[in-house]
């Protein structure tokens, strides 16, 4: 009944399983961060290959699809250890009755008892089908439990295959799925942005032949990293590696025992140039405990009393915070000495201080390319598009920025010639007040370097910068892309002609980040339908730079299409992106607007977009049919004809040889849509 997936995605996840240990000690995790303190399970370690060993058929039948598997850094690290991995492998990703057949294939032509089967069935996960016989509403979490019932039905006829065949009870046989998905109980969709119980929390089922007649529940809380100890315990089989997992045996023969289980779950990405390792939680009995690593703030939630974690009891128990802390730090040290690398103690925010300190004193000390250790600082202090990181802010926070200005600007007056340029560059960079006497000085002269502090004064709105940066434009020393984001920050006129342009050139994520950032504070008119046309055209990487999209989208005038566009990524699966968009639309003032029905026609939209990335084009194509359904019927006129989608619409249609259906739709983008959208609908229907 309490069981925990390790991490809320399935690479980390089935890599945990399969080698019985918390995900930052994974494989996965070594491929993705090879420079991190993770390592290489090998794969006769894993629990296929210690099967194998044992003298085992070992067959693995995953639904990735061919690109996926042949990549280690996606789920090629999951074929470790079998020896018989997806005999009919898809070039797509495979549905579950491709599942099925290929595993009863496979048992019947490849399998010399004893043997182990690894079946794989995604379908319940998004995109979110309807499964006809399995109908039970039309939101999306309806459709998502249309699609366990009818996985659940499809490992129904596996066992029955197996009963058929006289070994289903020679058998053991596990259930679990690798994570959750959340329906915007904590402010987003889908997996993988959080540890809260929607998208940890799991199903867990242990059948054990001639053990335990009929059901039996077991309330201990548990992870999935037990079952490799428990199926080897299970089987008699010795195992001498180390895992982070515990055999679950005891428990489930003494199902009411009080004691309390322990599970670790955390969640980690790249952001800003750096591992962020957050958050994580440990769950001891009904206790839950959430670690921000990096804010060093935390959550503390009784699962018993309070399963939608809603009332943080943080402040209310401070021995039981104590002992959960400790508990989850130790378990930290497991993990991350698990491969013996040396095991680092000190705190995250302590550690970048120190770091950005010694790097910063070294200086005006190196007798070396200084340029290097500016580009070190760099990627300290700035994320890739050219902002101050997340690491900065939250470790240093905005006093601390500043003082590491102050700092700068003290060396940079003791510095000899050789030093100041790289010190310079990087005080511009920075562009903050305490820096300003600095800069109006050091901008007096026309040169590459007076261009870098006119464009650090452009960002903090000195009209100053205007004269440097148009006479270095008449010379031609200043490059196009720099001149239109600098003249943008100030509002000029001359930055109107270039904006698009150098923004739909850019190739160099800064330069991208900053631009975005100058046309916040340059509103262009028609700019916000024009932005839409660059970003569904695929013209700038869009993904990433989401959460500076939205923020530009709180600063300039928001046309109704605009709005769309914000209301997509106010729904994002993305904290980041989220942390961005929802001020962006308390900022424009249009909160009333983002209702209930809006937000049921974005996540329409959203899954058609899914589908389109799972190659499903027909059921996208009913997603966003139903989509434009809804938005027809909205009180709110302006919101009625999401030109946005239509357009996009328009073109899969296109690809898919619909010529009818999507000559409509453009046809009507041509009647009601603005200028820059009529031209482009215009433009498409005489291709």
């Amino acid at each position: 009944r309490n069981a925990y997936t390790p991490f809320p995605t399935s690479a980390e996840t089935y890599a945990s399983v399969l080698g019985g240990v918390y995900s930052r000690a994974t494989s996965v995790y070594h491929v993705k961060f090879p420079n991190d303190a993770g390592g290489d399970i090998p794969a006769e370690n894993t629990l296929p290959g210690v099967l194998a060993k044992a003298g085992r058929t070992t067959i693995g039948v995953m639904a990735f699809d061919r690109r996926g598997v042949s990549e280690r850094k996606t789920f090629g690290v999951l074929k470790d250890g079998f020896q018989i991995f997806n005999p009919d492998q898809t070039a797509d990703q495979a549905n579950g009755e491709h599942i099925l057949r290929s595993s009863l294939g496979a048992l019947r032509r490849d399998a010399r008892e004893p043997w182990f089967l690894f079946a794989h069935f995604v379908d319940p996960h998004d995109p979110y089908l309807e499964h006809k016989g399995y109908e039970f509403g039309p939101e999306a979490v309806d459709r998502y439990d249309s699609e366990i019932a009818y996985t659940d039905a499809l490992v129904g006829k596996l066992l029955k295959e197996l009963e058929k065949t006289g070994q289903r009870d020679r058998t053991v046989i596990v259930v679990y799925s690798d994570h959750g998905e959340e329906f915007r109980e904590h402010g987003v969709f889908f997996h993988n942005s959080n540890v809260y119980l929607p998208q940890t929390h799991v199903p867990l089922l242990i059948h054990i032949p001639g053990l335990q007649p009929g059901k039996t529940e077991v309330e201990s809380t548990v992870s999935l990293v037990d079952i490799l100890p428990t199926l080897l315990a299970t089987l008699g089989i010795e195992d001498t590696v180390p895992r982070h997992g515990r055999n679950l045996l005891p428990t489930m023969f003494n199902p009411n025992d009080a004691t309390p289980g322990v599970a670790y779950i955390d969640h980690y990405r790249m952001f800003g140039g750096a591992i962020n390792k957050f958050p994580r939680a440990l769950i001891h009995g009904h206790h839950k405990l959430i670690w921000n690593s990096i804010r060093d703030t935390y959550e503390l939630y009784d699962l018993k009393a309070d399963r939608a974690e809603k009332r943080d009891l943080i402040g209310q128990d401070e021995e039981l915070t104590s002992k959960l802390l400790s508990m989850l730090k130790a378990m930290d040290r497991r993990i991350d000495t698990y491969h013996q690398k040396e095991y680092v103690s000190e705190a995250p925010a302590v550690r970048y201080r120190r770091e950005l300190k010694e790097d910063i004193d070294q200086l005006l000390t190196t007798e070396g390319n200084p340029w290097k250790l500016v580009t070190r600082l760099n990627k300290k202090l700035f994320s890739y598009l050219g902002d101050t990181s997340t690491p900065a802010l939250i470790n240093l926070g905005e006093k601390g920025i500043d003082e590491i200005s102050a700092q700068l600007v003290d060396l940079y007056r003791k510095a000899d010639s050789k030093h100041k340029r790289p010190i310079l560059r990087l005080i511009a960079d920075l562009s903050r007040e305490n820096a300003l006497e600095l800069l109006l000085e050091r901008s007096k002269l026309v040169n590459s370097d007076s261009i870098q502090v006119a464009l650090g004064l452009a960002r903090l709105g000195r009209k100053e910068a205007a004269p440097i940066l148009m006479a270095a434009d008449r010379r031609r020393l200043i490059d196009k892309r720099e001149f239109a984001w600098g003249m943008a920050y100030l509002g000029r006129p001359e930055a109107g002609p270039w904006i698009i342009p150098t923004l739909v050139a850019t190739k160099r994520w800064r330069n991208v980040g900053r631009m975005l950032d100058a046309l916040g504070r340059h509103d262009s008119p028609g700019f916000a339908s024009r932005l839409r046309e660059i970003l569904d055209g695929g013209l700038i990487p869009a993904k990433p730079a989401q959460g500076r999209i939205a923020k530009t989208l709180g600063g300039i005038k928001l046309d109704d299409e605009a709005f769309w566009m914000l209301a997509r990524l106010a729904m994002d699966s993305d904290a980041e992106v989220l942390k961005e968009a929802r001020p962006a639309l308390k900022r424009q003032g249009v909160e009333e607007r983002f209702t209930a029905a809006v937000q049921a026609a974005v996540f329409a939209e959203l899954e058609g977009d899914n589908l389109v990335r799972n190659l499903d084009f027909d059921k996208a194509a009913e997603r966003w049919r139903r989509a434009l359904a809804m938005c027809a019927e909205l009180p709110d006129e302006g919101l009625r004809f999401n030109v946005a989608l239509r357009l996009r619409f328009a073109r899969y249609l296109h690809l898919q040889g619909r010529i009818d259906e999507a000559r409509k739709l453009l046809e009507s983008v041509v009647e009601k849509g603005t200028e820059w959208d009529r031209a482009i609908a215009t433009k498409r229907l005489a291709m």
